[in-house]
């Protein structure tokens, strides 16, 4: 019997993600990938009560499938009463934090259905991934599009792209936005994603890719 895996997505950006870059690599596993968004807001974070749902009616209505999920850490607040928020918020590393509230996620479905179901935060947000290979902007953009000086610099600050949030004003889709003229994370982030190769990616990003090491395995 074929593997299965359903992703719920936070937004349209990471479905197209998963689209075009995720589901040939799992094709070729022999994994049938499926996306879909979250229902609640048709995109957009809810709260957990709302999200949780929609993952156990995923794994109720297919009892052969794994689920999981892919939103950012970056907008999640108290009010979306995610389980252990307030313990994970005291710890100081933030692999620490994410690791602690995945957990939680997942034992907080119970049963049975935790089996199949692997929570999965990305750090800080999508947007970077886009950053893990600086000649893919040079490869993409003209020099009046982007600010390649600029764009370099921040792959060069960070141990890995992962790490690029120093506050809320420095966010890597801010910093896409103020870097490149006409951003548009729809298409833009996507291709660029693309040209970098999920390889590469998973090589300067490694939440990323212990994420899809696991999805690898179901």
């Amino acid at each position: 019997m074929k593997k299965k895996l359903v992703i719920i997505c936070e937004g349209k950006t990471e479905q197209f993600f998963c689209e075009k870059i995720l589901r040939p690599h799992f094709a070729g596993l022999d994994i049938e990938m499926n996306h879909q968004i979250i229902a609640h807001s048709n995109g957009g974070l809810v709260k957990w009560e709302f999200l949780k749902k929609q993952v156990s009616l995923t794994l109720q209505t297919d009892l052969n499938c794994f689920v999981t999920t892919f939103i950012d850490f970056y907008g999640i607040q108290s009010r979306h009463e995610f389980p252990a928020w307030e313990a994970a918020a005291a710890k100081g590393n933030r692999g620490d934090q994410l690791s602690l509230l995945e957990s939680a996620l997942r034992n907080d479905i119970g049963g049975d259905f935790q089996k199949r179901f692997i929570p999965y935060i990305q750090l800080y947000e999508f947007e970077a991934l886009v950053f893990s290979e600086y000649t893919s902007f040079t490869g993409y953009y003209s020099a009046r599009e982007a600010n390649f000086e600029a764009l370099k610099a921040i792959c060069q600050q960070f141990a890995n792209p992962e790490e690029i949030n120093d506050n809320p004003k420095t966010t890597p889709s801010r910093r896409l936005n103020e870097h490149i003229r006409g951003y548009d994370k729809y298409s833009d982030g996507i291709d660029i994603c693309d040209i970098t190769g999920l390889a590469s990616i998973r090589n300067k990003c490694p939440r990323f890719n212990n994420w899809i090491t696991q999805l690898e395995n179901v």
